[in-house]
């Protein structure tokens, strides 16, 4: 891992106030939220690269090359949504939903929400993310030490 990125993983408040745009901020939100070290995110990110869900080809130097390079794109000011979801991806949820609040000048509000489950499982499926695979999706793995277990992520991955 990056100095920067352990940088950011070792800071009490994930370094936010240095983000620059959405993503980036909403992804150290999040890491600083679940309490995400950089031991824990060493080990999510271990676990998906070798996972059927990684499209890095399965040798040790292109998984070293890819995970420095994505590892430095998001401990940049500026995270692309690419990586970001990405990012999502490696925290392994069962459930991603984006909700966003629109206030308009004549104080209405509107709410637009979009929610997707397995969202992983179904970019691989339609062969937008990586290969179809026979295999079955690897269970949620435990992380007694951040309360991130199957239990606390609402059970088996369905």
């Amino acid at each position: 891992m990056n100095k920067r990125m352990e940088s950011i993983l070792s800071d009490n408040d994930k370094k936010i106030s240095e983000a620059d745009n959405i993503p980036a901020k909403m992804l150290r939100g999040i890491l600083r939220d679940l309490g995400i070290g950089s031991i824990l995110w060493d080990k999510l990110v271990n676990s998906y690269y070798n996972s059927q869900y990684s499209t890095v080809a399965k040798n040790k130097v292109a998984i070293a090359t890819d995970k420095n390079n994505f590892n430095s794109g998001i401990a940049k000011e500026n995270v692309t949504w690419g990586r970001f979801m990405r990012a999502l991806f490696i925290l392994s949820p069962v459930k991603i939903t984006f909700q966003v609040r629109l206030q308009w000048r004549n104080g209405t509000e509107s709410v637009h929400e979009q929610s997707v489950r397995n969202y992983m499982k179904k970019l691989v499926e339609e062969n937008q993310m990586a290969p179809a695979c026979a295999k079955k999706p690897e269970p949620i793995p435990d992380f007694p030490e951040t309360g991130m277990n199957k239990e606390a992520l609402g059970g088996e991955d369905k």
